[in-house]
């Protein structure tokens, strides 16, 4: 009879710790979910190319150029985030860092990251030249500019109009452009307590030979 009632014993022993356990991770998700802000948003198109509504160029003297393309392989991702509620029973201000956005795609974080040197190609196609007056367009257009960040008080819901650009990279060379144009990605917050609501809008896709111009760009 020992014999049986050893294992019955240490059943009943994990049975309870289970159940503490278990009950300490419900009391502390039960303590974040009061102060938790929902954050809904669009992933709006996928696209590879981008045309200036007219040339840009650094100088007068320098060669002019009619948009940019994604640096291959990859795609970008066009998110808006619409509305930031901070109504938890025990909500703090909270403060929206579009810095802060990321996507996981294959077990790779990709953070929103602007247009940094090596996440588009010039078009026309020069090699070897870098253009600031291209990426200040890029960042004019996509992101208006700055990178204001938006204060949510307690018991507010705040509209937001937030355009966020993730340059997706594929990977692998022989990724075919459909599977990229399809691509969805869900976009994630670095910080807790934070709940990302895709509010459920149908994603867009233009193919590789399409260009996306300041018209086409998506509010909320």
């Amino acid at each position: 009879m020992k014999g049986i009632r050893k294992p019955v014993f240490a059943r009943c022993i994990a049975l309870l710790f289970l159940v503490s356990f278990t009950s300490c991770n419900s009391c502390q998700f039960t303590k974040n979910l009061s102060k938790a802000v929902v954050i809904k948003y669009d992933q709006r198109f996928n696209f590879f190319e981008y045309e200036f509504d007219s040339p840009v160029g650094d100088s007068p003297t320098s060669p002019k150029f009619t948009g940019a393309t994604v640096q291959t392989p990859g795609v970008w991702i066009v998110y808006t985030v619409c509305s930031v509620e901070n109504k938890g029973s025990k909500a703090v201000p909270f403060i929206l860092d579009r810095h802060k956005f990321y996507v996981l795609y294959e077990n790779n974080k990709k953070s929103f990251s602007g247009f940094p040197d090596g996440s588009y190609v010039l078009v026309p196609y020069l090699f070897g030249y870098d253009s600031p007056a291209v990426t200040e367009r890029l960042e004019i257009d996509f992101h208006g500019g700055g990178y204001t960040n938006v204060s949510v008080q307690p018991n507010q819901t705040l509209p937001v109009m937030v355009r966020v650009l993730v340059r997706m990279p594929l990977g692998a060379e022989n990724i075919p452009q459909a599977a990229a144009k399809t691509l969805s990605v869900p976009l994630l917050y670095n910080e807790t307590p934070v709940l990302m609501v895709n509010r459920g809008y149908q994603t867009g896709y233009y193919e590789f030979d399409e260009k996306v111009h300041s018209k086409d760009l998506p509010g909320c």
